[in-house]
């Protein structure tokens, strides 16, 4: 996509753009220079952007446009805004960030003449946790100033809650090319780490706001699925983060160090996956009360075992089905696909979905009725077996944990269900309503749930829910502590600007792939979409054909199946400064185009 960037020079000392003019350009805005092992995301050579202060004689209206340009700079505190308003020091400009499109910014005179106000489309707001909401379709900001004179001079009297920052400027000082940074918490098992992306000024002092972060606590978004290894009521120390010779040091309060030893590598691997999306691989020591919880510095390489993203699927094996039919397809050996029982004993299927564990793949019948369990590793006579029978299944998903999450559509409405082993659990969804479910994928760290509802009232919309187990307290890490899913719970539209959704999949625990048909042109196009909702980025498309989508990693090419079973169509990207996406067929290595549908991978 193409982004519109102000005209800025990018340069590592400061640079003054006087009344903060903008100049649209083409291309997204790089942080330039390579910078070392500890240095920051945002830190060194980048853009700098300042706002010019108020001047003697300016009008009202001048104030108010000076004053919404002011919130866009770069300065600690907002300096310059607050030079705008005539009592500064009562203005809290982190309650939150209100995104607005500056395609659309009037300034002018309010509705009763007695001061200015900004009328715009409010794009999305920024709580003060760094949660990012995107705004509904449609949604306006009015937001009125009223005026009084300081020393003969025109001043803000009220200034709005937090700050208001239009989206080019948002992008720049907010986001980056590296999107959000994420900040890690545990899955209430403590098994796995789970993102939790929030959106920092880059004036900030990032390694310390996004410790301080780790802290506080989970976002609103994410709270009730996860918990942290961080004990109640922990503080940063005098000096909370310093580095030296490459090595960052978190100083906590002595509020971690009656921790066990299995606590606090919980607690440092969670600060250490925190930081290294702003520490570019620098090792961090955590010390609470000047004592190191682990006995030396470390990187994400030391803790790979609570890893985030699982490994990458084999991207050389890929299931399909052929008119019913069960197949797999070994890109190494470039054979035909192949039945996956010997002999092809299996009746036609609907869907499937594949363990990322365990030789497992679940199967649902061709008339939906029946749940079948197949393993292909197996003798043939204990190769299938009947997990259940429902109404109407559909869209099996597996977690990395092996748990087979399904959809039985009954006359009373969409059940979910979790199969764990031998267990079966129904999981209720909080605010479904009488609306269906289409399709369903859970994330593979089991928090989140991707869900494709519909009601007679409005097309299928994408929507995101959270998983909230039987232990979610925080502050209490017990990684024996086995958990269980109980509830799906705030559940809301995760890209509220996007069309018709048709299928999804998700490429790591942060991002999902989404088909989307144009209510106009009826085209069906992919787009990525992160899981904060923001800005979803259309992948392009070769076929308006597709019906389903398999994602198996960042990095293995993203397959979608077609209505009419004649092509099966991969997409890949390649890596560098300028990434190029490929659509082709999926072929064998003689070229010959594979036949089939709903393409899958492993998870």
């Amino acid at each position: 996509m193409v982004a519109i960037g102000w005209a800025v020079l990018l340069t590592s000392t400061v640079a003054l753009l006087a009344g903060c003019a903008s100049m649209p350009t083409s291309g997204a805005v790089r942080e330039a220079g390579a910078g070392t092992a500890a240095e920051q995301r945002g830190s060194g050579s980048q853009v700098r952007v300042f706002a010019n202060p108020p001047q003697p004689g300016m009008s009202e209206l001048q104030i108010v446009n000076g004053f919404l340009n002011a919130m866009n700079s770069v300065e600690p505190d907002f300096a310059t805004a607050r030079e705008y308003l005539a009592a500064p020091d009562e203005w809290n400009p982190y309650e939150r960030v209100q995104v607005y499109d500056e395609n659309r910014r009037n300034v002018g005179p309010d509705q009763n003449d007695t001061g200015y106000q900004l009328d715009t489309d409010l794009v999305g707001e920024v709580g003060a946790d760094g949660a990012y909401q995107p705004a509904e379709p449609g949604a306006s900001l009015i937001q009125r100033f009223s005026l009084t004179k300081v020393a003969n001079q025109w001043r803000i009297a009220v200034p709005p809650t937090g700050v208001l920052v239009a989206n080019i400027d948002f992008t720049r000082e907010y986001v980056s090319t590296d999107g959000p940074i994420n900040v890690y918490f545990f899955d209430p098992a403590y098994r796995v780490l789970v993102p939790d992306p929030i959106y920092l000024p880059k004036r900030a002092d990032l390694l310390t706001a996004v410790a301080d972060a780790v802290l506080r606590g989970p976002t609103s978004r994410l709270a009730r699925a996860v918990v942290s290894a961080v004990p109640s009521g922990t503080k940063l120390a005098s000096r909370p983060v310093t580095v030296v010779n490459g090595q960052i040091t978190v100083g906590l309060d002595r509020s971690a160090a009656r921790l066990d030893d299995a606590q606090r590598k919980l607690l440092t691997a969670q600060l250490v996956w925190s930081l290294s999306g702003v520490s570019d691989g620098a090792s961090v020591l955590v010390t609470a009360d000047g004592v190191p919880l682990y006995p030396r510095a470390t990187t994400t390489t030391d803790w790979q075992a609570y890893r985030p993203s699982p490994p990458t699927s084999d991207a050389h094996r890929i299931y399909l089905l052929r008119n019913g039919a069960l197949l797999s397809f070994d890109r190494t050996l470039g054979a035909e696909p192949q039945p996956v029982l010997a002999g092809g004993r299996l009746g036609p299927l609907a869907t499937f979905a594949v363990s990322p564990r365990t030789p497992a793949i679940a199967g649902i019948s061709k008339d939906a009725t029946r749940l079948i369990r197949i393993r292909p590793d197996l003798p043939e006579d204990r190769s299938k077996q009947l997990m259940a029978t429902g109404t109407a299944f559909r869209s099996p998903s597996w977690d990395r944990f092996d748990r087979l999450w399904v959809v039985d559509q009954r006359r009373t409405g969409s059940h979910v269900y979790v199969f764990d082993g031998d267990k079966q659990r129904e999981v209720h969804v909080e605010g479904l309503g009488e609306s269906e479910i289409n399709e369903l994928a859970v994330s593979s760290d089991g928090t989140r749930v991707a869900m494709i509802t519909h009601d007679k009232n409005a097309p299928p919309q994408l929507q995101l829910g959270l998983v909230k187990s039987g232990q979610s307290e925080l502050g209490s890490p017990d990684p024996r502590h086995g958990v269980q899913p109980a509830q799906i719970v705030d559940l809301s539209l995760l890209s509220p600007l996007l069309d018709e959704a048709i299928d999804v999949a998700w490429v790591d625990p942060q991002r999902l792939v989404v088909l989307i048909k144009d209510a106009e042109a009826g085209l069906v196009q992919p787009f990525e979409v992160g899981v904060d909702g923001r800005m979803p980025e259309l992948l392009g498309s070769v076929a308006s054909d597709l019906v389903s989508v398999a994602a198996g990693g960042p990095d293995v090419p993203i397959l979608f199946g077609t209505s009419d079973e004649k092509k099966i169509w991969e997409l890949s990207t390649s890596t560098g400064p300028t990434p190029i996406r490929v659509w082709k067929p999926l072929s064998d290595v003689d070229n010959n185009q594979i036949a089939g549908t709903s393409p899958a991978y492993p998870g």
